[in-house]
């Protein structure tokens, strides 16, 4: 009897042990394939040619095209443009691997295709608009034919482009004032003065051109909508109202509204602007130009989303 007991708790042991070292090698060989997915899915990713992240698809434009050609898309210096699930818009900025700086590990980073636009509880709204209606918590849009998101603090607006994505795959916030000066550099191999005098492409005070789209001529206190107006007057537009302003597919980087970074000015409470806006010459105010500002509400001053891939 005593003989038995003892072959039967042999047996068990064994059986326990095999069962063990089983499932050690089964989660074992999980973890090592997740490990592989995620390194195989952005190992892919370069400057000519970038990942696409989840939740978003590609879109086709006039001017960047993602079709292959010997294997990369074409359109990929051109502004390449992916779209999430409910229609908001960002543009492929590539970094070639010779700036070496970790934040670009992917081979670039998308940027928002417009000027932040108020949220969609706020699209509504087109009057009596200020720092009391706009210096608020939302989630903005990057979507055409919005009205841009001005009025609103440093504060508010760094926390509104972060609550835009939060995921494993990507997160949201401003631009910094390095990722600017990468987007601006990129503009200007590509042919857009950014230096000089951006009234060409951007909405400035010398600027004339035709909008379709709301508009603002009371430093977007009161909007209105227009079908092919000529802007003659210092305007505010919404969001891609003109492709005149369109650059590498990216809208009114240049002008309409003066535009955060989350880049602090040496120890001051301020933080960097770019652009320029629509109420001075594109001479004075060309795309390139920053300025440290309060970081109070204002009409002249918006922001803009980036998208950080982890």
């Amino acid at each position: 009897m005593k003989k038995n007991f003892l072959i039967f708790l042999i047996c068990i042991t064994i059986i326990i042990s095999l069962f063990i070292i089983i499932c050690y090698k089964v989660l074992y060989k999980s973890e090592k394939n997740t490990a592989y997915i995620k390194t195989e899915k952005y190992n892919h990713s370069s400057y000519n040619n970038p990942i696409v992240p989840n939740g978003f698809k590609k879109v086709e434009t006039k001017t960047a095209s993602w079709e292959l050609e010997n294997g990369i898309p074409k359109g990929w210096n051109n502004g390449l443009v992916i779209e999430d699930e409910i229609g908001n818009q960002f543009v492929w900025i590539p970094v070639p691997e010779r700036n070496g700086e970790q934040d670009y590990k992917y081979g670039g980073f998308y940027v928002a295709r417009y000027e932040a636009g108020v949220s969609e509880n706020m699209q509504q709204v087109f009057s009596n608009i200020d720092d009391e209606s706009n210096d608020v918590i939302g989630i903005p849009v990057s979507k055409k034919n919005v009205r841009p998101w001005n009025y609103i603090s440093y504060e508010k607006a760094s926390e509104n482009a972060k609550s835009m994505y939060n995921s494993e795959d990507v997160k949201s916030s401003l631009l910094t004032l390095e990722k600017m000066k990468i987007i601006i550099e990129w503009l200007s191999n590509c042919g857009y003065d950014v230096y000089n005098d951006s009234s060409s492409w951007g909405n400035y005070s010398n600027s004339a051109f035709y909008i379709t789209g709301l508009y603002s001529n009371d430093a977007g206190k009161n909007y209105q909508y227009a079908n092919n107006l000529l802007k003659d007057d210092n305007m505010i537009v919404s969001s891609g109202a003109t492709d005149r302003n369109m650059a590498n597919n990216i809208y009114d980087f240049a002008g309409n509204l003066w535009e955060y970074t989350n880049t602090q000015y040496e120890d001051t409470k301020y933080h960097y602007s770019v652009g320029g806006y629509y109420g001075t010459p594109g001479n004075y105010r060309a795309a390139s130009t920053k300025n440290a500002f309060s970081c109070d509400p204002v009409g002249t001053t918006g922001f803009r989303v980036c998208l950080n891939l982890l």
